[in-house]
């Protein structure tokens, strides 16, 4: 029983990292995809 518990908690505590690098990779996506759409943008407008 004490075994369960501690792979499930270990189990849990890897869950919540993985949830955590996922969000962070995709607020740095976000982020950059911003970024390029400013980048782009301004390029266009200076096209003109």
């Amino acid at each position: 029983m004490l075994i369960l518990k501690c792979k499930s908690a270990y189990f849990y505590r890897n869950t919540i990292k993985l949830i955590s690098f996922v969000m962070l990779q995709e607020q740095i996506g976000f982020q950059f995809y911003l970024l390029s759409i400013k980048y782009f943008y301004n390029n266009t407008l200076k096209s003109d």
